[in-house]
């Protein structure tokens, strides 16, 4: 089940996608890893409110998965009714290049090597284990007490893991150890995103995913929220305010 659970990751896209597509009325100039950054970022905005109410509300695991549930069907409903999988098609075949090849040799050698289990893998992998077995609340799981755990609460990142462990029945170790593919591809996309728009929208955009590879190759902790936030949502927020300044 090790490699399910990935499947979860990836489908995570569609809602993302269709959301990308109802505010962008054409389809994504910046290609297919700066849709996939920006499909993935408009999926956490389209998550995040659900994943605080069931933290304030102290609802079961449940709940949030079913809500990733609703939005993967809800995306992929809207996207074939809006008839874009020819769109995700072109997106595909127009990214095939040694850029792309690159991209995918590094995901797939992180897939192989599996990720990080040792420093703040215990803290998260905590949590996670923690929301899975008592429900969504900010108790602190190391502490037989009603504390609040003000270490990453609230947090969206520990919501998904959960709704992947519980939908793919992968358990939460498995998960994060090798959602270093997943963690690898959001990181290209939104590095990707950044380069893209500083470079005037042309094939610049692949200037910046390459060098992250080489950059980060060696990285097995990418999925941490402390390293996910800056490289992924964080040159996002840039690339979008660079292109408006543009």
């Amino acid at each position: 089940r090790m490699f399910l659970s990935l499947l979860f990751w990836l489908v995570m896209l569609l809602p993302g996608y269709a959301v990308l597509r109802r505010v962008q009325t054409e389809s994504p100039a910046c290609g297919l890893l700066g849709a996939i950054g920006l499909a993935y970022l408009w999926v956490f905005a389209l998550l995040s409110p659900i994943s605080i109410l069931c933290y304030v509300l102290e609802l079961p695991a449940g709940v949030f998965s079913t809500a990733c549930v609703l939005a993967i069907v809800g995306g992929v409903l809207d996207i074939h009714r809006r008839g874009l999988w020819r769109e995700l098609g072109r997106l595909v075949a127009g990214a095939v290049g040694i850029e792309l090849l690159l991209v995918v040799a590094d995901l797939v050698g992180g897939g192989l090597a599996g990720g990080f289990l040792a420093g703040d893998t215990e803290i998260h992998a905590s949590r996670i284990r923690f929301l899975l077995d008592h429900g969504f609340s900010n108790a602190s799981p190391f502490v037989d007490a009603s504390s609040f755990f003000a270490l990453y609460h609230t947090n969206l990142h520990h919501a998904l893991y959960v709704a992947c462990g519980q939908l793919t029945g992968t358990d939460h170790l498995t998960a994060w150890y090798i959602s270093i593919v997943w963690a690898k591809l959001v990181i290209a996309g939104g590095c990707f995103y950044l380069s893209w728009t500083g470079a005037g929208e042309g094939r610049g955009g692949w200037l910046g995913a390459p060098f992250l590879v080489g950059a980060l190759r060696r990285r097995p902790f990418l999925w941490s929220p402390t390293k996910l936030g800056p490289t992924c949502v964080d040159s996002q927020r840039v690339g979008a305010v660079w292109g408006c300044l543009l």
